[in-house]
């Protein structure tokens, strides 16, 4: 995974990518159902179901990424969306700080489904050999 909070230039589409994995893009889209993710993208559920848990893009060809990023509302070529979800993220510099994910864990699926899933993310970040940011 990559990191969102280099200053030097602005990141491209494969640069956002990596950095925003598939379970990623499903955290961020806390306010839509699995079910949502899969109307609005043109997905089938059981694909959506095994998108949301992937830590990487690795083996998803370009249209069925593209279908899950716009079933979860998460478009890397809109500047003032990547802003707003690395400002959630806490990748601006004058406020560090972790994101709280405050939706997630009001939500009633924070037990059974976004904790754990929170949880694999986190993983993945620590196995990874790629820089992110924390969370």
């Amino acid at each position: 995974m990559g990191n969102l909070n280099a200053k030097s230039r602005k990141k491209t589409f494969w640069e956002l990518a990596d950095a925003i994995p598939p379970i990623l893009a499903r955290l961020l889209a806390c306010h839509k159902s699995d079910a949502d993710i899969a109307k609005a993208g043109g997905l089938k559920l059981g694909r959506v179901f095994l998108l949301e848990q992937m830590t990487d893009w690795e083996d998803i060809d370009l249209p069925t990424m593209r279908r899950y990023l716009a079933g979860c509302e998460v478009d890397f070529c809109n500047d003032t969306q990547m802003h707003k979800i690395k400002m959630y993220l806490g990748l601006n510099h004058r406020m560090a700080r972790q994101p709280a994910w405050k939706k997630l864990r009001l939500s009633p699926r924070w037990q059974n489904f976004y904790a754990p899933l929170l949880k694999r993310y986190r993983q993945s970040l620590k196995t990874s050999n790629h820089q992110t940011y924390a969370t």
